[in-house]
């Protein structure tokens, strides 16, 4: 949309994340600098308690950026708590489990990443694998040493996808920092993407114009690789015309 000669620059909401020792809201500047680079407005979302807060808060956005994080508690996807859940934040996940199920009835713009994926895919009805190394014995290590600027493996993405469009590719080389996956893809999900050792990469809503969510980080790699930064120009893209869909 341009306003006069100036081409509108869509609000996205980043979720932050909670550091319970500093008793501080936190959030990767990586984050609002791929949002940024790729033409939006980036505004760091605290965790709202009331109904009215979230109201403001999706009639302000144009859309939202679910990002990474710790885990979510297993109780959001009908499993116990075990030694090898990390740290759980229950602000975090009482305000996420509401957005999430906003997003999904309202449709809004919205790209998940890593704990974001997860969230969508647990709010449509899915479930997790808990522990990638306990569930599946053989699987790649998803958890790399190296900094997130630098992929480590591939994933192969599915023909006719969204983000086959958005990339332009089969197969992409990822970062990758999780112990936690997609289990069972949700009904009105599709998978979009998988690692070769069969972990779900990425999930894609059959429904919405643009519900995405990635297990990678492409806001590490939004500088480094073009496709990666394609997936952040696509998702400002749909925010910008849920923008003009509204005005």
């Amino acid at each position: 949309m341009r306003i006069g000669s100036i081409i509108y620059r869509p609000l996205v909401g980043i979720v932050s994340n909670f550091d319970t020792n500093r008793h501080l809201y936190t959030c990767r500047p990586t984050y609002a600098a791929a949002v940024e680079a790729a033409g939006g407005v980036p505004i760091i979302v605290p965790y709202l308690e009331s109904e009215a807060s979230l109201d403001g808060l999706l009639d302000t956005c144009d859309g939202i950026l679910l990002s990474g994080g710790g885990d979510l508690h297993p109780r959001y996807y009908g499993e116990e708590l075990t030694s090898e859940i990390g740290p759980i934040i229950a602000e975090r996940d009482e305000f996420e489990a509401a957005l999430a199920q906003r997003i999904l009835s309202e449709q809004v713009p919205t790209l998940g990443i890593c704990r974001g994926m997860q969230w969508l895919g647990v709010a449509a009805g899915g479930s997790l694998i808990g522990h990638i190394p306990s569930a599946k014995p053989g699987a790649n290590d998803h958890c790399q040493e190296q900094r997130l600027e630098q992929p480590v493996h591939d994933v192969v993405i599915e023909n006719g996808s969204l983000l086959s469009r958005i990339l332009g590719c089969t197969r992409l080389g990822v970062n990758t920092w999780h112990h936690q996956a997609v289990a069972k893809v949700p009904s009105g999900f599709r998978c979009a993407a998988h690692s070769p050792d069969g972990v779900i990469e990425a999930i894609e809503s059959e429904t919405a114009p643009f519900i995405v969510g990635v297990q990678w980080h492409p806001e590490s790699l939004f500088f480094a690789s073009p496709e990666n930064a394609n997936i952040f120009r696509a998702f400002v893209g749909a925010c910008r015309q849920q923008h003009e869909d509204r005005s």
